[in-house]
């Protein structure tokens, strides 16, 4: 899982902070997991955030209890980038967590995690 800061100005997500790679993450089903960044990391007011997740397995991938969200109509603009705020968006195709999502790469996700940055 990594941070993401968002350019209020193009919508492009930079990865700001993650967490070591960890093959046990969500083995376990009904089970709270809590992770340390890899390197230290201040929340800063007025930024948007955005917290990435990616598995990649061999084995069986983990299921995750979320509602559906569907993806109400004016989420996406006419280029097929997110419109703000985005709440939840998909990077199709990674083997690792990117340095860089662009906005205009990102589609729309039918379901929804929740994830919290606690100080």
């Amino acid at each position: 899982m990594g941070i993401y800061l968002r350019s209020a100005t193009t919508g492009d997500c930079t990865l700001v902070a993650s967490h070591a790679n960890d093959t046990t993450l969500f083995a376990a089903t009904n089970t709270v997991y809590t992770k340390t960044l890899t390197s230290t990391f201040y929340k800063v007011e007025g930024l948007e955030y955005f917290v990435g997740m990616i598995v990649v397995s061999g084995a069986a991938m983990p299921t995750f209890a979320a509602p559906a969200s569907g993806w109400p109509a004016g989420y996406l603009a006419s280029t097929g980038s997110l419109v703000r705020p985005a709440t939840l968006a998909k990077q199709a195709a990674q083997a690792d967590l990117p340095a860089t999502v662009i906005n205009a790469n990102v589609a729309a996700a039918a379901y929804t995690f929740h994830a919290y940055l606690l100080t």
